[in-house]
C-alpha cells in the first residue's frame, strides 16, 4: 500500500485504528502528554499564559489597594495635631446667660429632629436590606431589568437615596426653613429653599446610581477579580470629585467672585505673607441670599484650590477677625488637610469594597445568593452601604475635629494675636447661635469642629505657652464691634426672636 492511501482492513488482519486527521488540543486543555498542544512541548498554552497574567494583575490590584489603605491611614494619623487642652474655660467668662439660653433654645429642637432623621435613615436601610417588602420591591425591579444586574443596581441605589431624602424632606424643611427663619438665620423664600434642597441632594442621587451601576457591571464581568477594580475606581472617583468639586459642585450652592482690593484683601495678604503661602484664589460666596450665618472654607486640590469667604462674614467683620479666619484656612492648606482627608476617604472606600466582597462571597458559598452580582441581593448591598454611612458619622466627625483643632493651633502661631482668635470664636458662636458647650453625645456624633469653649481654651493654652498675658476683658469687648453679627439680618427678614441674643452684650 502506498503511504497515505487507505483501504478497508482484511478479515485476516488484526483490527487497527482508522487513520484520522490530527486533532489540535484546544488552548488550556491538557493533551495526552500533559501539554497544551499536539506535540506536547514545554511551551505553555496561550490560555495558561493569559491566566498567569490575570493572576499577576489581580495580585497587583490587591497590592495597590493595600497601598491606598496604608496611605490613607498614614495621611490621617501622621498629620499635625494640636496640644491637649486640659483646663476648660468658663462659658460665663465669654457668653452672657441670655445668649447661652437662646442658643440652647434654638439647638435643642434641631438635635431632636436630627436624631429622628438618623433613626429613620437607619430604619429605612434595614427595611430595604432585610424586610419582605423590601425584598419584593427589589425582586420586582430585578425581574424587569432582566439579565442586567447593573440596571437593577442603578434603579435601586438611585431610588433608595432619592426616596429616603424625600421622606425626610419635611424634617429638613422645618429645621432649615421654618425654625431657622424664626431665629433670623434665613433670608430666602420657600421657592429658593426648595431649589437649593434639590441642587444639594441631586448629586447624591445621581452619584449613588452611577457608582452602583458601574460596580455591578464590573462584578458581573469579573466575578473573581472585581474588588481591586471597584476599589481603585471608587478611590479615583472620590479624589476626582475633590479636584473637580469647586468647578462642578460648588456652583450649585454659591455664586462666587474674587475678593476685591480693600481691608479684607489686605488682611488675607498679610496672613499669607506671614505663613509663606501663595494665595491664588480668595473668593466671596453669596451666602447672604440664603442665610445670615458666617463661615469660610477651603476646597479643591492643585489648580482648583481656593479659599472661600461668606459675604456675610466679610460684611460683618473687621480686618483683625478676618485675618483670624484666613489664618485658619491657610493652616488647612499648609497641613494638606484636603489631600489627607481625600486619601483617608479613599482608604475607607477600599476597606468597604473588600469587606463587601468578603461578605458577598460568603453568602454565595452558603447558597444565600446565586452569585456575587446576583440582582436579587442589590437591596441588601444598598441597604448595608446606607447603614454603614450612618454609623460612620462619629468616625468622620472625630477625624474632622482633629484637623480643625490642628488648624486652630497653627492659626494662633501665624497670627500671634490670640485676642483676634478669641474675638472670632465668640462672634461666630453668636452669629450662628452655636452652643458654647454642646452635649457630649451630640458633639461626638456630629461635631466636626471643636466647640467654642474648646477653641477659646486652646487660645488660653497658646497664651500660656507663648508667655502672653491672660485674655483681656471678656464678652462685652468682643460683641460691641461695628457690624456685629447680631445686626446682619437682611432687610425684610427681621428675626422674630433673634434680638434677645444681644440682650446681655
Amino acid at each position: 500500500m502506498r503511504p497515505g492511501r487507505w483501504r478497508p482492513p482484511s478479515p485476516n488482519e488484526p483490527c487497527r485504528a482508522t487513520p484520522r486527521p490530527a486533532r489540535l488540543i484546544p488552548p488550556g486543555v491538557a493533551g495526552p502528554d500533559g501539554g497544551g498542544s499536539l506535540s506536547g512541548g514545554d511551551a505553555p498554552s496561550v490560555a495558561t499564559a493569559a491566566s498567569d497574567r490575570w493572576r499577576r494583575w489581580r495580585a497587583g490590584g490587591h497590592v495597590m489597594a493595600a497601598a491606598i489603605v496604608v496611605g490613607g491611614v498614614v495621611g490621617l494619623l501622621g498629620g499635625p495635631s494640636a496640644p491637649e487642652v486640659d483646663d476648660p474655660v468658663s462659658a460665663a467668662r465669654w457668653f452672657d446667660a441670655s445668649f447661652v439660653g437662646l442658643a440652647r433654645e434654638y439647638q435643642v429642637p434641631r438635635d431632636v429632629v436630627a436624631v429622628v432623621a438618623v433613626a429613620l435613615r437607619g430604619g429605612f436601610a434595614l427595611a430595604l436590606a432585610m424586610s419582605p417588602p423590601g425584598r419584593r420591591v427589589v425582586g420586582w425591579i430585578a425581574a424587569r431589568a432582566g439579565q442586567r444586574p447593573w440596571l437593577t443596581a442603578v434603579v435601586v441605589a438611585g431610588g433608595a437615596f432619592l426616596l429616603i431624602d424625600v421622606l425626610l424632606s419635611p424634617l429638613a424643611f422645618w429645621s432649615g426653613f421654618v425654625h431657622a427663619g424664626d431665629y433670623g438665620l434665613r433670608t430666602q423664600g420657600v421657592g429658593g429653599w426648595l431649589l437649593d434642597w434639590v441642587a444639594f441632594r441631586a448629586p447624591t442621587w445621581v452619584g449613588a446610581a452611577v457608582v452602583a451601576g458601574l460596580a455591578y457591571a464590573v462584578a458581573t464581568r469579573f466575578p473573581r477579580g472585581w474588588p481591586p477594580l471597584v476599589a481603585a475606581g471608587g478611590a479615583a472617583l472620590l479624589v476626582g470629585l475633590v479636584v473637580a468639586g469647586p468647578l462642578v459642585l460648588e456652583p450649585l450652592a454659591y455664586d462666587t467672585r474674587p475678593l476685591e482690593p480693600g481691608p479684607a484683601r489686605q488682611a488675607v495678604q498679610d496672613v499669607a505673607a506671614a505663613g509663606g503661602v501663595d494665595v491664588h484664589k480668595v473668593l466671596i460666596a453669596d451666602a447672604s441670599k440664603r442665610t445670615t450665618r458666617e463661615n469660610a472654607y477651603i476646597s479643591g486640590l492643585g489648580a482648583t484650590r481656593r479659599v472661600v469667604l461668606f459675604d456675610t462674614l466679610v460684611q460683618a467683620r473687621q480686618p483683625n477677625t478676618i485675618r483670624a479666619v484666613v489664618a485658619h484656612e491657610l493652616a488647612h492648606h499648609q497641613h494638606r488637610d484636603i489631600l489627607r482627608g481625600s486619601l483617608a476617604a479613599a482608604a475607607a472606600v477600599v476597606v468597604g469594597v473588600y469587606a463587601l466582597a468578603a461578605w458577598l462571597g460568603a453568602r454565595t458559598r452558603r447558597g444565600r445568593q446565586r452569585a456575587v452580582s446576583d440582582p436579587g441581593a442589590v437591596g441588601l448591598v444598598v441597604g448595608a452601604v446606607m447603614l454603614v454611612s450612618v454609623l460612620a458619622t462619629p468616625i468622620e466627625a472625630a477625624a474632622s475635629r482633629g484637623m480643625e483643632a490642628a488648624a486652630d493651633w497653627r492659626a494662633l502661631q501665624l497670627l500671634e494675636e490670640p485676642g483676634a482668635f478669641e474675638q472670632l470664636q465668640v462672634q461666630l458662636a453668636r452669629s450662628n447661635l452655636n452652643r458654647p458647650a454642646p452635649p457630649v453625645w451630640r458633639h461626638v456624633w456630629w461635631g466636626t469642629h471643636p466647640s467654642p469653649l474648646e477653641r477659646l481654651a486652646m487660645a488660653q493654652r497658646w497664651r500660656a505657652m507663648a508667655g502672653s498675658p491672660p485674655a483681656g476683658p471678656p464678652r462685652r469687648a468682643f460683641v460691641d464691634e461695628p457690624k456685629a453679627a447680631c445686626d446682619t439680618a437682611s432687610p425684610g427678614h427681621a428675626p422674630a426672636r433673634r434680638p434677645a441674643r444681644s440682650a446681655g452684650a
